[in-house]
């Protein structure tokens, strides 16, 4: 048995120009083609947020994309009345790690759920009026969360170079440079990458639950099988740092990788119920990287998925 997620682009596309009648034979037969072959589509949340982020966008036709989008998405990932969700990485964390819930980020992730139910079902002016307050809270979370992003990468560079601005590292010493690659690619960077999400969660736990918080010390064993666990992550965000030092990658013309990074937690070879995960992106670095951090990774681009499903 596996279970498929899948990126927000394989939504955009799966919906582009298409009619609701259009749009709803072809998720029957996708979804007729899973079920054959016993595959459970999971709804992701981070593509709801990400599309929800975007949906008061001004000019009309771009919203009925996107409209179309999450219709794609809602109706892919379960029934009218109800669907199944892969949990955000801060929820796979917290019980990976912590053994505890987040109480705040499952309500966060049900109220995504609802938003994009409401919109697939019932995409009125009425509608967005009544999730105007919820969707402008998403959208300042996502504004948020490419900020913060931003801002880590851009300190950690100077950090290491104090005349940077997060680009242009070491502009005219390429050997520095290639010292900091090198740096970039061992497994102390992987600790301390894994280190800051599990200190991240590890506060988002101590503000609900009041629990302890943990020291880097005290984190690092954690850490260690952090890395073994969700590698995929990690590899990710090396290469974006990676880039980043290369001097070829403006990262807050990019903050939206975060994204991406946080759908690498659903790539790996964990299982959910004892499921293996297949995971569906187009997108040529995350495939490169899910694959060059364990080759039997169940990676497909949005053609193969479709050839794999015998969809014409």
């Amino acid at each position: 048995m596996f279970k498929v997620i899948l990126d927000t682009n394989f939504y955009r596309n799966l919906s582009r120009n298409k009619t609701n009648k259009q749009l709803s034979r072809l998720l029957n037969k996708i979804k007729f083609a899973e079920n054959k072959k016993d595959i459970s589509p999971l709804f992701n949340p981070i593509v709801a947020k990400e599309l929800l982020a975007h949906i008061n966008h001004k000019n009309w036709t771009n919203r009925k994309y996107i409209i179309q989008s999450l219709k794609a998405l809602y109706h892919h990932s379960g029934t009218t009345e109800n669907y199944e969700a892969i949990p955000s990485p801060e929820l796979l964390i917290g019980k990976s790690f912590f053994q505890q819930e987040i109480q705040m980020k499952i309500e966060t992730q049900k109220a995504i759920g609802q938003m994009a139910f409401n919109i697939a079902k019932k995409p009125y002016f009425e509608t967005f009026l009544k999730l105007e307050k919820n969707l402008s809270l998403n959208k300042k979370h996502i504004e948020e969360g490419e900020k913060g992003f931003t801002e880590s990468i851009t300190n950690f560079f100077k950090q290491i170079d104090p005349n940077s601005n997060g680009n242009n590292i070491f502009k005219s010493d390429k050997n520095k440079r290639n010292a900091i690659i090198k740096q970039i690619e061992s497994k102390k960077t992987s600790i301390e990458i894994a280190s800051a999400m599990l200190h991240l969660t590890n506060l988002l736990l101590n503000a609900e639950n009041n629990t302890r918080i943990l020291t880097l010390k005290e984190l690092e064993p954690m850490a260690e099988e952090f890395i073994k666990t969700f590698p995929e992550p990690i590899n990710l965000q090396k290469n974006v740092f990676k880039k980043v030092a290369q001097n070829n990658f403006n990262i807050e013309k990019n903050s939206n990788y975060i994204w991406d990074i946080h759908m690498m937690y659903y790539t790996g070879q964990n299982t959910i119920n004892s499921s293996k995960m297949i995971f569906v992106t187009s997108d040529k670095a995350m495939i490169k990287s899910a694959f060059s951090t364990n080759n039997q990774n169940i990676i497909y681009n949005y053609q193969e998925y479709l050839d794999f499903l015998d969809i014409k």
